[in-house]
């Protein structure tokens, strides 16, 4: 933003400098306000990274918040300054009169921008914020929050709120939620340079306990293909669903009783909570909308079979004290047996069988209520076999 300002004539002949770094309604602010010898109102917002179709939304959003701004404009223009653009973003860009510029378009040396930014953010710090800055990008923290303001100063709790509320402010920080905060290192100015902060270390600070399961785990392990947009996370606490980055949260409540089977695992670096493979497994079958359908579920039991611990397995399944669960379980089992897709052991199928309900249940809680009967596992089959064998056929 510096570069672009202290160049404007050349840049930008015929504008002249009227605020940086505009508030708008919602709490945004845009780069740069212009005006034109006529008092026409000219906005540029930099873009460091190249401009894809997921930030349209963020853009239109600058610019319906600078439509409502008051009073009233005179003859309003956005400009995007960017390193490029997808030439269907540009379009949509161009339907609603929001125009695009590249660094090459403009002359300006992308590492001199960069540069510039970094020393800028640097010399807004007062002492007590450069000392922690040095320290989280020397301990590579990620997150940081109130308590651990209060540790590393040994201030009192209202300070460090304060603290975090400026470095936000100054754009070194990025709220997730209540007193949870992502680090931004200085080598990074804008909101699309931020560091690619792993979904689930946004995750694992958002309730405790808690541990990863359901389409989540099973994407981990490897037991599933499908991509899911919502991370499943199982915690004894009733929480509700939570959206960072347009990457949505779904917290399942456990009781105590199911809350069990999970261990450290690292994802890209990032130390987090996972449900065993085990566990996931019985998971799913516990709630089955988490993981995707019963379909799906029947993949996770075929792809993860043969990595699992099988006793601990079928201990977990029985562990959590629900029939149905058994009942799917058994019968899922005993369909892929007989299609020489698993072997099923004895002991196993006198496990499960041992913990089959009274109730007829149906094998998907979601399909039609017809189907045939199973009276070993008293289920309803209320799918085809074509059905049921969907998402196996498909690898």
């Amino acid at each position: 933003m510096s570069y672009v300002a202290n160049n404007l004539p050349r840049l930008f002949p015929g504008y002249s400098m009227s605020e940086r770094e505009k508030p708008l309604p919602g709490n945004r602010t845009v780069d740069l306000h212009l005006k034109d010898k006529e008092g026409s109102d000219f906005f540029i917002e930099i873009k460091a990274s190249k401009i894809t179709e997921s930030q349209i939304g963020e853009l239109i959003d600058y610019y319906s918040a600078i439509l409502n701004l008051e009073p009233q404009l005179k003859g309003l223009k956005l400009v995007v300054i960017g390193e490029g653009i997808e030439e269907r973003s540009r379009k949509q860009l161009a339907k609603l009169g929001i125009s695009f510029k590249s660094f090459r378009e403009l002359g300006i040396p992308i590492q001199k921008l960069l540069g510039d930014e970094r020393r800028r953010r640097l010399r807004e710090l007062t002492p007590t914020e450069a000392r922690l800055v040095a320290k989280w990008e020397g301990d590579k923290i990620s997150t940081v929050g109130v308590d651990s303001i209060c540790g590393e100063l040994a201030c009192k709790r209202n300070y460090a709120r304060t603290l975090l509320h400026r470095l936000e402010k100054k754009k070194w920080l990025e709220r997730v939620s209540k007193g949870i905060y992502t680090f931004i290192p200085a080598g990074y100015g804008y909101e699309e340079r931020f560091p690619l902060m792993e979904p689930l270390l946004v995750g694992s600070k958002l309730v405790e306990p808690y541990y990863f399961s359901y389409a989540t785990a099973n994407s981990y392990y490897g037991f599933t293909t499908q991509i899911s947009s919502t991370h499943f996370i199982a915690t004894t606490k009733k929480k509700p669903r939570f959206i960072w980055r347009n990457i949505a949260f779904q917290f399942v409540t456990l009781s105590n009783k199911k809350f069990f089977g999970f261990k450290d695992v690292d994802v890209n670096g990032v130390n987090v909570k996972m449900a065993e493979r085990e566990k996931v497994i019985v998971d799913s079958l516990d709630k089955i909308r988490y993981a995707g359908g019963i379909e799906e579920i029947v993949r996770v039991i075929y792809m993860g079979f043969n990595k699992i611990q099988r006793e601990k397995f079928i201990n977990y399944a029985v562990k959590m004290g629900s029939h149905a669960l058994c009942q799917r379980l058994g019968f899922i089992l005993d369909f892929l047996e007989s299609r020489r897709l698993i072997e099923l052991s004895i002991e196993i199928r006198k496990a499960l069988q041992a913990n089959v309900g009274n109730t007829p249940i149906y094998l998907s809680p979601s399909r039609s209520k017809k189907g045939t009967f199973s009276h070993e596992w008293k289920i309803i089959k209320n799918l085809t076999d074509r059905e049921f064998m969907s998402e196996i056929e498909s690898i």
